[in-house]
C-alpha cells in the first residue's frame, strides 16, 4: 500500500494486509470487499529507500491500522 500526503510519499511495509474495503471513487461498484494478503516488508523498505535516493522523499512504515485507501486491494494483490 502506498499513499501521498503533503509530507512526502509513504509505503506501508506490513507483513500482512487485511480488512474490508469500499472504494471512495466507485462505492457502487466496490463495497465491503474483504481482503487478506501477504505483504513484503523488505521490498517496501527497498522501494522507499530507492525512491528517496532518486529525490522522491518516501517513508517506510509498518502500520496495522492503515487500511486500503487510494489503491484498491485487488491492484495490490495483482501487482
Amino acid at each position: 500500500m502506498r499513499w501521498l500526503v503533503n509530507a512526502d510519499y509513504h509505503v506501508n511495509c506490513n507483513a500482512r494486509f487485511r480488512g474490508t474495503y469500499t472504494s471512495n471513487e466507485l462505492p457502487h461498484f466496490i463495497q465491503d470487499m474483504t481482503y487478506v494478503y501477504p505483504g513484503n516488508p523488505a521490498l517496501g523498505r527497498l522501494i522507499a529507500q530507492t525512491a528517496t535516493e532518486y529525490g522522491v522523499h518516501t517513508h517506510a512504515h509498518e502500520i496495522d491500522g492503515r487500511g486500503a485507501n487510494v489503491t484498491t486491494p485487488g491492484n495490490c494483490q495483482r501487482y
